[in-house]
């Protein structure tokens, strides 16, 4: 009797313990960016500006959760492999991770359309991550991006496909497309996000030579943070009101932005720190300063070099700058290490 009362009990256990895990496996886990506690439940509704999750636990009601606070989501049954490419991209293994996406986004089937969705925007990401340090996947992430935010116009990743692909056409120098885009992400309930929107339209205008209409919407940003004034929007429309200044050979307040910029910056925050050391170069190499230039420049050399374009252009005008100053030796070793670590520079052709 007792070994059949054990064997009842242990059937009873095996079978809590499967149902446990069907109802585990049967959930999506949503993790967002304001807590640390994921939220596991079943998604049952998806918009542009949030998503609906309905607990596992009873008489919970459905939880509304914005789209700009959602960090990630593991879907209902994807497969397992996924876990390991999301760490993988997290990990900026972005070869390894858009190889895998691709794969298990072409096992997937039509009826996952959730997951579908979503591995689209992931392998999109992926790509502009790739294309933020080589060109030659430039024009696939604005396809894959331009692509998605048509098809998905109600996605919980519509904005931030507008916020990358933002990034996409800045990089490939396309005021127009900037600006159009900027005007989409200026419709984000969000702040952060419209205020993206319109620091990239700004960027737009500097690019196109109106420095002074640009400045007027950098101001209006700036000022609208005063009270925060390290916050990452307000740095970056101040990190454009000193290109503006530059471009408008204002110096004097040019440095004293520059200045402010390299107080409040986030250690952390190395492209902003690298936009404000190039900045920061050209702002005394017009002013005919070389030595304070190449301070400038010696930080990306030696700190900042992992932004690929960035150290180019710094190596660049190292090797001018040392020859200005009669450092030939220097100036030669800048000119091969432009040479020989980015061989196909466009800087390589303007040394002398």
């Amino acid at each position: 009797m007792k070994f059949i009362r054990l064997t009842i009990v242990t059937s009873i256990f095996v079978l809590f313990t499967i149902n446990m895990n069907l109802s585990v496996n049967a959930a999506d886990f949503i993790y967002r960016k304001s807590v640390s506690r994921r939220i596991t439940g079943t998604i049952t509704d998806i918009s542009k500006t949030e998503i609906v999750v309905q607990s596992t636990a009873k008489n919970k009601p459905p939880t509304h959760i914005p789209a700009n606070d959602i960090k990630e989501i593991k879907w209902n049954s994807e497969p397992p492999e996924l876990t390991l490419l999301r760490s993988a991209e997290r990990k900026n293994s972005f070869e390894k991770a858009l190889v895998g996406y691709k794969k298990v986004y072409g096992q997937i089937g039509s009826s996952q359309k959730n997951l579908r969705n979503d591995l689209s925007f992931l392998i999109a990401r992926v790509t502009s991550q790739l294309a933020a340090d080589d060109e030659k996947h430039l024009e696939d992430a604005i396809a894959l991006l331009e692509k998605f935010r048509k098809l998905n116009p109600n996605h919980f990743r519509y904005y931030e496909s507008l916020i990358l692909l933002n990034k996409m056409y800045q990089k490939k120098n396309d005021p127009e497309q900037i600006r159009r885009i900027s005007e989409l992400i200026a419709t984000a309930p969000w702040k952060d996000f419209r205020d993206s929107g319109k620091i990239e339209k700004a960027y737009a205008l500097l690019s196109t030579g109106d420095a002074d209409q640009a400045l007027e919407l950098f101001e209006k940003i700036i000022l609208e943070y005063n009270k925060n004034p390290e916050n990452d929007q307000a740095l970056k429309a101040i990190l454009g009101k000193a290109k503006c200044l530059l471009k408008l050979e204002e110096f004097q307040k040019a440095e004293k932005t520059i200045n402010h910029l390299l107080d409040h910056a986030n250690p952390v925050s190395k492209q902003l720190l690298t936009e404000t050391f190039l900045m920061q170069g050209e702002l005394y190499r017009s002013q005919k300063l070389p030595k304070d230039a190449i301070l400038a420049y010696l930080r990306i050399d030696l700190i900042f070099n992992k932004d690929k374009k960035a150290h180019e252009e710094a190596l660049y005008w190292l090797a001018v700058l040392w020859k200005q100053v009669g450092h030939e030796t220097r100036s030669s070793k800048n000119s091969e290490k432009l040479k020989s670590k980015y061989p196909e520079s466009k800087w390589i052709s303007k040394l002398n």
